[in-house]
């Protein structure tokens, strides 16, 4: 009597659209087969095995058992779950990195190349993604998702044309598609009798969930808002922010900026001020969203010497990874770190982006959100300079109102966005009040009225020479990676400095909020 080891594959199906036709099932099984026969590919991972009597009986291989091409097909399934799974729980690069195998694996699976796409968009990668989400579009032009995602894409790289006809088709495909039509009115002045607004409509009333009803009641607004009828925007955007859950922890947003109050001193950064890296080439732009900083980055990358790189997330991944990993956590752990950590954390934090700047001596990060580690990046940038955009209160607060912001919990509650309004005003100001090198501040209002005097002003805080020629189709040849994508790309008018106070009659709510969280209101 001999023993066989017994292995059981189990392939789950995948969470992406169009999975293909005849895929097997979520509790497929591969019996009878050795790991080495299953385990060929790194991504087929036996998860049971176990030993059965089987006498003398002989062993097949998969090849004997299981046609070829369900075989090749459980496979790709496999890892197209391992993939989808790397990229939910925010993994993104191991996502990518199995999905570039994926597709010249598989280059004629739609799916590989369409996640691919994503994932290569939340790493910045957009000319990848553009080119990812273009062959899945190829491949299966009935897929509505697949264009929308294309669409999303062309947007940040001024393509708006193309975009449109991509949403277009998305909603062609599936008329009950909120996302298209949301993006499509980022980027359309859409006319009163389009049936856009009554698709919208049916939609918001419809059974679909919350989500959904929220993106077109969002959309909606944006549509209202252009044509003029800001009574009808601001019910729009009132619902589609009541459909949105509230997630904003208040107490645990001010007691993370007391923590860093506790470890940043004067006295801590006054000792660090010397260490780190001392390069002037990063500069780092923060504020609250909705404050211009898209438009600051934008002057600044019209000189040939500076690159623009949008959003970055290096700065976030490196203090994530001290408070997962420092025993006191972050920001308590960054008091016991030497000026050789920071030196490295900053080493580290050049290496990622250096290559995105090509041929630039300066480059731009406008992760809004740095603002809350502006602490750690002077200690570990004491020179580098930091340009702080700010806006009327009441105008940054009612634009991130009117937007679709999922990942800012704030943003659909007039008190949440008061509250952290004040929060981020308190400790920018604890920031001015401790650094030994100044923060620029740079009012959106200023911008506007005076762009030349704002451009010589942030030459000279990047320290480049004001002799370059500002070349007004330059942002059509970069990636802007923002809700503001089109509205960069636009003349700025007068207008937008006031635009809020279409909606003054229905802000008493909001004013209301300023006051009792303590929002300082200019003059």
């Amino acid at each position: 009597m001999t023993s066989t080891p017994l292995c059981f594959v189990v392939v789950k199906e995948a969470t992406v659209p169009t999975q293909r036709p005849g895929a097997l099932s979520a509790a497929t099984l591969f019996l009878f087969a050795p790991p080495s026969t299953v385990t060929g590919r790194p991504h087929a991972k036996p998860v049971f095995s176990g030993t059965a009597n089987l006498h003398t009986r002989p062993y097949p291989t998969i090849d004997q058992i299981i046609p070829r091409k369900y075989k090749e097909l459980a496979m790709s399934e496999t890892l197209l779950a391992d993939a989808v799974q790397a990229y939910q729980s925010g993994n993104l690069a191991s996502a990518r990195n199995m999905l570039t195998e994926a597709v010249a694996d598989y280059p004629e699976d739609a799916r590989f190349h369409a996640l691919l796409g994503v994932a290569s968009g939340g790493l910045f990668e957009y000319d990848a993604a553009r080119e990812a989400l273009k062959k899945a579009v190829e491949l299966d032009p009935d897929n509505s998702e697949y264009r929308t995602n294309y669409g999303r894409m062309l947007i940040y790289s001024g393509a708006f044309n193309e975009a449109e006809k991509q949403f277009r088709a998305a909603i062609a495909l599936n008329p009950e598609s909120p996302s298209a039509y949301y993006y499509l009115t980022q980027i359309v002045d859409l006319p009163a009798e389009d049936p856009a607004i009554s698709a919208l409509e049916t939609i918001a009333e419809g059974p679909l969930g919350d989500e959904h009803k929220a993106m077109a009641k969002f959309a909606l607004g944006k549509i209202f808002d252009r044509l003029g009828e800001y009574d009808a925007a601001f019910a729009h955007y009132q619902r589609a922010n009541q459909l949105t859950p509230a997630t904003y922890d208040h107490g645990a947003v001010t007691k993370f900026y007391d923590a860093f109050k506790q470890v940043f001193t004067r006295d801590f950064l006054e000792s660090r001020r010397n260490g780190g890296n001392q390069t002037r080439d990063v500069i780092f732009i923060v504020g609250m969203p909705r404050s211009g900083s898209t438009l600051v980055e934008e002057l600044l990358a019209r000189h040939d010497g500076v690159a623009g790189l949008g959003e970055r997330a290096e700065m976030a991944r490196i203090v994530g990874a001290i408070s997962r990993h420092h025993p006191q956590g972050y920001p308590a752990g960054a008091a016991t770190m030497t000026d050789e950590h920071y030196r490295g954390f900053a080493d580290k934090y050049l290496e990622e982006i250096k290559p995105r700047a090509q041929e630039a001596s300066r480059y731009v990060d406008k992760n809004l959100r740095n603002f809350q580690h502006l602490g750690f990046i002077r200690t570990a940038f004491p020179k580098a300079p930091v340009i702080h955009t700010r806006r009327h209160p009441a105008a940054a607060c009612l634009s991130a109102y009117f937007q679709f912001f999922q990942d800012e919990p704030s943003a659909f509650d007039f008190d949440n966005l008061a509250a952290r309004y004040a929060a981020y005003q308190d400790l920018m100001q604890y920031w001015e009040s401790v650094f030994p090198e100044p923060l620029h501040t740079i009012d959106y209002e200023d911008v506007v009225k005076d762009r030349d005097a704002t451009v010589k002003q942030l030459r000279n805080i990047a320290g480049i020479a004001d002799d370059a020629s500002q070349d007004m189709d330059e942002a059509a040849k970069r990636d802007i990676i923002t809700s503001s994508a089109w509205q960069v790309r636009q003349p700025v008018y007068d207008q937008a400095i006031n635009h809020w106070r279409n909606y003054e009659k229905h802000l008493g709510p909001l004013f209301e909020a300023f006051e009792r969280h303590g929002v300082k209101l200019p003059d």
